[in-house]
């Protein structure tokens, strides 16, 4: 794993806080129950890779990114915006799937537990 530095985790905070309030408040994706986990940012600031999830289980992970990827221009204008930064990272979203492997992990020890 790599190391990130102060700046890296600072700006990826920003980011974060700043996206997590854009997508409540979108009319396309306030109702959509999306969860921004964590953004990673590069070392040069250029790129970001925005770590979602949702609690909504009949949408899949990947129709979410697609439909944020679309967005992104709309984002990166509100967080240029919000930030006192020279440059506003690119956007790229991940489906964070972490949420779910635990949930399955959950089950298979409960099921190994009760044999």
């Amino acid at each position: 794993m790599k190391v990130l530095n102060q700046r890296q985790l600072r700006i990826g905070e920003q980011v974060r806080h700043i996206l997590a309030e854009i997508i409540s408040r979108d009319s396309e994706f306030a109702t959509r129950m999306i969860t921004v986990g964590e953004v990673r940012v590069s070392t040069d600031l250029r790129n970001a890779e925005v770590w979602v999830s949702t609690l909504d289980a009949m949408e899949p992970g990947d129709n979410i990114c697609a439909d944020l990827a679309k967005a992104r221009y709309r984002f990166e204008a509100v967080i240029r915006k919000q930030m006192a930064t020279k440059r506003t990272p690119r956007l790229r979203f991940v489906l964070d799937d972490g949420y779910d492997y635990a949930a399955h992990m959950e089950t298979v020890i409960a099921e190994a537990a009760r044999k």
